[in-house]
């Protein structure tokens, strides 16, 4: 039996895994992320100078950049002081620096700085000189006004919950990252069952209509050929699954090992491995319905049809959206989270955006389990007595009565 299951599941992956459009496909992500890094690489290089830029004391009293390094403080050493603004020019004209800044000597009571430059120096030089400014400023008040000063302020938004701040969630300065797991999973589900859901449909389809079907299933017995099928479309799905998912977890995995804050941007272990429990059920579910629906059908068109509705109940979710996001707790969004349909895309999102309670989630997991067994045994019944029915449709009583009307 197993090794029935496992040759039928090895040849449904090959077939589909080692086709060349599928290859272009499975890999075109990667091959975008590294032409995109390539791209940004090369930009950042040309837009990059090395070359310091220099600065004209007239007010007689900034200190050096050398006295802040000294002092612990964050300065660009590449900042160079000139005695006189003819200096400045001189090295200015010799390209040896890319930008002169003249402080004028009014400058601590009206702030008053001369750019001097053949062309508009780079916001990272702009950034260094503001800095060097300000913590020249920051100098006249005690260290620890001082280092607020220049560090800035730490504002952490908050709200309390209750009706009359549920509009100031979205201000929540995490609220868009805690969504970026979420995001990908649902995104890496609706384009798995995309694009297995044509291999599956037409394969089931097409050993119908040629009488591929027969020959199969005189070594192999109808449930086994289409559970081996099932499995190997799920092997399929779990390979893009796991390439395109891959990235984005190793990148949770680097930020949590090595980033000291990541943490606090809501990427927990419960939405992983949930997610990842529930984007497989999905994808199990999608294929036992399109092999129960392929062995049913006669025609072609009638399984396009209904598989394109099938398509619209899974993604059901994306017309509630608003509401998964602003409203994580309303009746609405534990619907869809609980119906197994619609699982593998809501409760991430609920997961990530609110505390779910602990039940809900076990309760989603173990309903989607038994939907998705249930699933599996409807589509067994289909093909076993559909499979051999090459100009009669099978009818949905037929799938719970003793006797098929197939010959299988």
């Amino acid at each position: 039996m197993l090794a029935d299951l496992w040759h039928v599941a090895c040849f449904e992956y090959a077939r589909v895994v080692f086709r060349k459009q599928f290859l272009l496909v499975l890999f075109s992500p990667v091959l975008i992320l590294l032409g995109m890094g390539v791209v940004t690489f090369v930009m950042v290089l040309a837009m990059y100078s090395d070359k310091p830029i220099g600065y004209v004391d007239l007010t007689g009293e900034l200190k050096p950049p050398a006295y802040f390094l000294d002092n612990g403080y964050m300065v660009d050493e590449d900042i160079l002081p000139f005695g006189t603004e003819d200096l400045g020019r001189e090295a200015l004209a010799e390209k040896d620096i890319s930008a002169l800044y003249v402080v004028e000597a009014d400058y601590f009571s009206t702030g008053r700085v001369r750019l001097v430059a053949n062309e508009y120096p780079e916001d990272e030089a702009e950034s260094d000189m503001r800095s060097f400014l300000r913590q020249n400023l920051a100098e006249t008040y005690p260290p620890e006004v001082a280092e607020r000063l220049i560090m800035g302020s730490s504002v952490k938004a908050e709200h309390t919950g209750s009706e009359e701040a549920d509009e100031f969630v979205s201000v929540e300065g995490t609220f868009f990252l805690k969504m970026v797991l979420p995001m990908v999973f649902s995104i890496l589900f609706t384009i798995i069952i995309g694009m297995t859901s044509g291999y599956m449909l037409n394969a089931v389809l097409d050993e119908k209509a040629n009488r591929t079907a027969e020959i199969l299933l005189t070594s192999v017995p109808p449930v086994r050929l289409m559970v081996g099928k099932i499995l190997g479309n799920l092997a399929v799905g779990l390979t893009q699954l796991l390439l395109w998912g891959g990235l984005p977890l190793l990148a949770v995995g680097i930020g949590t090992a090595y980033l000291p804050n990541f943490d606090d941007l809501g990427f927990d272990a419960t939405l992983l491995w949930v997610s990842a429990c529930l984007v497989m059920l999905g994808v199990l579910q999608f294929s036992a319905l399109l092999t129960m629906l392929g062995s049913m059908v006669v025609e072609d068109r009638e399984a396009q049809q209904i598989s394109s509705v099938l398509m619209l109940v899974f993604m059901a979710p994306y017309f509630f959206f608003s509401k998964l996001m602003f409203e994580p707790e309303g009746t609405i969004a534990i619907l869809l989270s609980l119906i197994p349909l619609t699982a593998p895309i809501s409760m991430p999102f609920r997961i990530a955006l609110s505390d779910v309670p602990a039940w809900q989630i076990a309760l989603c997991l173990l309903s989607t389990l038994v939907f998705t067994a249930g699933c599996l045994w409807l589509a067994g019944a289909a093909f076993k007595r559909g499979i051999m029915r090459f100009d009669k449709r099978l009818k949905w009583k037929e799938l719970f009565t003793a006797k098929g009307g197939g010959n299988a």
